[in-house]
């Protein structure tokens, strides 16, 4: 699991956003409760230790439940991210949102002012 923090926008105005990436678990640990304590921690250190606005990150639809049983909210704005031929809409996967100092935005565009993660 990564995790990272953009000073993104949410209708064009500044905010830090923070990133959850590369959650992976052994197919054999699924079930045992590793990704999720792993997550709890991700979020615990992006709002206390980095002060993010909100979280972000990105899953196939399967994994919807298992984020949203921990918290994770359904994102159905425009998410934007930075690729080699410029700004452009993402549209792999499935955004879903955290709250952090701030109510997460669940439909509002969110540009994270660089490349996907």
């Amino acid at each position: 699991m990564g995790l990272l923090v953009h000073a993104g926008t949410v209708d064009g105005a500044a905010v830090k956003i923070g990133g959850i990436g590369s959650v992976k678990t052994h197919p054999r640990a699924e079930g045992c409760g590793y990704a999720s304590a792993g997550l709890r921690l991700a979020a615990a250190a992006l709002n206390d230790d980095h002060r993010v606005a909100f979280s972000l990150l990105v899953c196939r639809a399967h994994l919807l439940p298992f984020y949203n049983r921990l918290g994770w909210l359904s994102f159905s704005g425009r998410l934007f991210v930075e690729q080699p031929a410029g700004r452009t809409a993402f549209t792999i996967n499935r955004p879903m949102v955290l709250s952090g100092l701030r109510a997460a935005p669940q439909d509002r565009p969110i540009d994270v002012n660089g490349p996907p993660w």
